[in-house]
């Protein structure tokens, strides 16, 4: 190539501008080790001097030179690299082309150490980058000495004074208390397959010690719940545009390939093996698994990062900040999709698909592939680029990502029906489209039995009670939605209800200056206008026994009572026990329950 046929400062300036973080420049770094086979990695931190320095246990054994030359174009392989350029970009940012970055080498123990240093602020002004390595100078010694792994044996070291701000962002990140932020813990997920290898990564801020430790966001071989299943992708060669992912369904048996055919946006399988003519590109790794409280599940490592971990009310924003979906590339983590709200089907399955979580696994070639320029290859199906972070559901080929979303809509189901056996299969088993705003998803996802509904700090005008995911067990028989109870005297008697699995909370105790069932009235319902006004507490379940015909006159219901007796709402406790009178209505009625008898306790005790 013409060194000439390109503007130096230029292509340097524009390096600038590609959207590169201080973490993703780090991660480049790391890369690079892992592919070198390094086992020790240390990221150097001074404060001070605004002195960043990357060092590890493996030397570099390709040409010094050749590794940091712009325009050095690696194919594909089961290392970290695509491009062959993220570690020049990582020191064109984290200089902000203002510093001069050493690289200290020694291929194997007792060979020389090598140097090469590049001079940005000089390439800028002169419009030339000059790469040419040398036997490492005299004055650089004390600097390899003082961050090689080990001086006296083989190693990398890249030295590079960068910019105060940067510092201080990543020393931020360092010692961030939230999951959103905390570099500790992104290295930790990012790199877990490797740390978990006997590889060690520490981060020496001011001599102050970070060690790394590998964080499994799927906490694989702790989770009860956990299926996996293999994509085969292959490829036509006559059309590069057709690539399709084929499985066996483990739900049906049958083995095919899904695709989002008819107009409708309805997701179909297409039953059959790929055509003799297809090429295959190799498996994909599909994990999925399911808990009820990963933020439990990984609250130590959590707390070893330096994560605060709230109490069981705080944590549905830690909970959606651990991600949903994990794309893996060669072992590394190179992308984490948040979790996505669910819009449809049972609610009550909601927070089972959205404590779902997924692992996609591939190799960007298969180990006897044979590859050039024109090579299809994973990372076309999975659209790789230079900024691997940029890797979204959007990128990935269709027949890929449907088999994935079905999957785990299919698997979230299995999970929900199992704990909610008396729920009827939906009309349709495709997974419905779904919203691309990220959810924060609760801490715990209730499971079969009725939760208590929560109690708020202060009572909100006109909104119903929160319903818990799933439904109950059906203790006893329900009665007809049509059938009306007689109304008693002194106190209203209900069926036999079933227990909670959640003990109710502790309330303190109440104190009414004064406060009668007679003095409780609730305005009717507006689903209820033709049937007997509500003229008390005690006539609620008879009242609902006959008007309620669906979810919405419950609602209404509850919003009249709750404005009527807003001014007391403070005073009234969660009760553990539901009443189940027609499905589908269970949850809000065991909210009335609760209202009701905590007002006749109130009230009693006057």
């Amino acid at each position: 190539m013409n060194d000439d046929a390109v503007s130096h400062r230029g292509m340097l300036r524009n390096m600038l501008k590609q959207g590169f973080t201080p973490r993703q420049d780090l991660s480049e770094f790391t890369d690079n080790s892992l592919s070198a086979a390094a086992t020790k990695m240390c990221l150097w931190i001074c404060t001070i001097n605004n002195i960043l320095c990357f060092s590890d246990d493996a030397g570099m054994k390709k040409d010094l030179g050749a590794a940091f030359r712009f325009h050095e174009r690696s194919l594909p392989s089961l290392q970290h690299g695509r491009f062959g350029i993220g570690a020049k970009f990582a020191m064109v940012c984290l200089t902000l082309l203002k510093s001069i970055v050493h690289v200290f080498t020694r291929p194997n123990e007792g060979d020389p150490i090598k140097q090469l240093t590049i001079d940005y602020p000089r390439a800028v002004e002169m419009d030339r980058l000059t790469i040419n390595p040398h036997g490492i100078e005299m004055e650089c010694v004390p600097t390899w000495e003082q961050y090689a792994i080990d001086p006296a044996g083989k190693g990398t070291v890249i030295h590079l004074p960068s910019d105060k701000s940067i510092v201080q962002e990543i020393v931020s990140m360092i010692t961030s208390d939230k999951v959103e932020n905390n570099l500790l813990f992104e290295i930790g997920t990012t790199y877990h397959a490797f740390l978990s290898d006997n590889k060690t990564y520490q981060i020496n801020v001011d001599d102050k010690i970070y060690d790394v430790i590998p964080i499994d966001r799927l906490c694989w071989d702790e989770v009860d719940e956990k299926m996996e299943v293999t994509l085969n992708v292959y490829y036509n060669p006559e059309n590069h545009s057709v690539i399709r992912a084929y499985y066996q369904d483990p739900f049906s048996k049958l083995y095919g390939w899904r695709i989002k055919k008819n107009e409708k946006g309805k997701r179909h399988f297409m039953i059959g093996n790929p055509p003799d003519n297809f090429v295959s590109l190799g498996p994909i790794a599909v994990q999925l698994a399911y808990s009820s409280d990963w933020v439990t599940l990984l609250e130590d490592t959590l707390v070893h990062c330096g994560i605060v971990v709230p109490d069981a009310r705080g944590r549905g924003k830690i909970a959606a900040s651990l991600g949903g979906t994990e794309i893996k590339r060669n072992g590394k983590v190179v992308k984490v999709l948040p979790v996505k709200k669910t819009c449809s089907g049972h609610k009550g399955a909601y927070p089972f698909h959205e404590n779902t979580k997924v692992r996609i696994s591939f190799d960007a070639v298969k180990i006897d592939q044979i590859l050039d320029d024109d090579s299809i290859t994973m990372d076309d199906v999975f659209n790789t680029q230079v900024n691997k972070s940029e890797l979204n559901e959007e990128t990935i080929k269709k027949s890929v990502w449907e088999a994935v979303r079905q999957l785990r809509y299919d698997y979230g189901q299995q999970i929900y029906k199992r704990a909610s056996p008396q729920i009827e299969d939906s009309e349709s088993e495709e997974e419905p489209d779904l919203p691309t705003e990220p959810l924060v998803v609760p801490a715990s996802a209730p499971m079969p039995a009725v939760k208590s509904a929560a109690k708020p700090a202060a009572m909100p005008l006109a909104k119903p009670a929160a319903k818990p995911a799933a439904k109950p067990a059906v203790a006893a028989s329900s009665p007809p939605s049509n059938q009306i109870m007689p109304k008693p005297a002194v106190a209203i008697s209900f069926p036999a209800a079933e227990p909670s699995s959640v003990a109710p909370l502790p309330v303190a105790p109440l104190t009414v200056a004064s406060l009668s069932v007679a003095s409780l009235t609730v305005a009717p319902s507006p689903a209820a206008s033709s049937h007997e006004p509500v003229a008390s507490v005690t006539q609620i379940s008879a009242h609902i026994r006959n008007t309620s015909k669906c979810p919405q006159d419950i609602i209404k219901l509850l919003e009249s009572i709750y404005i009527t007796y807003a001014p007391h709402f403070n005073m009234i406790c969660d009760n553990p026990e539901s009443i189940v009178i027609k499905s589908g209505l269970s949850a809000d009625y065991a909210a009335l329950v609760r209202i009701e008898e905590s007002l006749k306790e109130l009230s009693h005790n006057e």
